[in-house]
């Protein structure tokens, strides 16, 4: 809160000097972060930020790393790019009023190429890596319902029966928990026979390989 005093003086009447003070109040409004969506990303990727008082942000940094693509959209939500060379850590909004901070971090994972790959008995598939997936096969349709993989698949691996093996940085699809490692159905829906217990894997899938026996094997870090 700022406050400021005026003194104003009325001329002397009778030995008597009268003095009115008034008090002016202008209350500063702080910024807060309650949510950050998704919570982790590589740099390029867009986040939603959700608080209170952000229509007057004109400053968004991750982890002390500033960012120049914020698109506010209303007081309480804006969308940014993460930038290049942030790390993990809180993210910190700054206006002329004030300033506030996430009281949760921010994930960055290491940027990468693009993956692509073209291997099927089946038809031709084209995985991309990032944050879609994209495949075709010449026998039967496919297509990726819903909001797909939370996250960026970033390998893939066919089955001789037509499934699809997904590991990358995510934890959900289409809303149903996947740590790390899911397998979609020829057509594209997410196989739910395939749902290793537990959370999941923490870190990145970086590498995957169908043995003969039909067991998978991943490795990342």
């Amino acid at each position: 809160m700022f406050f400021s005093r005026t003194l104003l003086a009325s001329p002397q009447r009778w030995g008597l000097l009268f003095t009115l003070v008034l008090l002016r109040v202008t209350a500063v409004v702080a910024q807060t972060i309650t949510s950050i969506t998704p919570s982790f990303g590589i740099p390029g990727a867009v986040v939603t930020v959700t608080g209170t008082n952000l229509a007057n942000v004109t400053g968004l940094s991750f982890n002390g790393v500033p960012t120049t693509g914020i698109t506010r959209i209303s007081s309480t939500s804006l969308t940014a790019y993460v930038p290049v060379n942030a790390t993990s850590g809180p993210l910190k909004v700054t206006s002329p009023s004030g300033s506030g901070t996430s009281n949760a971090s921010f994930a960055v994972g290491p940027a990468r190429a693009d993956v692509t790959v073209a291997v099927t008995p089946a038809g031709p598939l084209s995985a991309c890596g990032g944050p879609t997936l994209t495949a075709i096969a010449s026998t039967k349709p496919f297509k990726l319902a819903g909001s797909g993989v939370g996250g960026y698949p970033h390998v893939v691996a066919l089955q001789p029966d037509g499934k699809i093996l997904v590991g990358g940085y995510f934890d959900t699809f289409n809303g149903v928990a996947r740590g790390g490692v899911l397998r979609l159905n020829a057509d594209g829906s997410l196989d739910p026979t395939f749902a290793p217990t537990g959370s999941g894997l923490n870190y990145d899938v970086d590498a995957m390989v169908l043995q003969p026996d039909g067991k998978v094997l991943v490795g990342g870090r």
